[in-house]
């Protein structure tokens, strides 16, 4: 008999309240009073969170394209070696 107190305590628990989901606002209703903002918390702390977080990422991202873009590479670098030593050198036939 406790057994079955204890499943249908867990099994209520685990319903879920469909009366709050298909609730819609009909003609005689009112809204609540008070400002938006004292209604709803728009800021909540997973978004603050969030924004703290992205701002050094972004920060981060933002260096390292820098970094990226700074770096250059002469047109020499893809030429063919005709330096000093080049020219000395023996040249190997395969």
């Amino acid at each position: 008999m406790d057994s079955s107190l204890l499943q249908e305590a867990m099994h209520s628990d685990l319903k879920r309240e469909l009366r709050s989901i298909g609730a819609r606002a009909k003609k005689g209703d009112v809204l609540p009073d008070g400002a938006l903002f004292d209604r709803y918390q728009y800021l909540t702390p997973g978004l603050f969170m969030g924004f703290l977080v992205a701002l050094p990422l972004l920060l981060i991202l933002y260096v390292a394209i820098r970094a990226l873009s700074s770096l250059e590479v002469s047109y020499a670098a893809f030429d063919k070696d005709t330096g000093p030593q080049s020219a000395s050198a023996p040249k190997k036939q395969q």
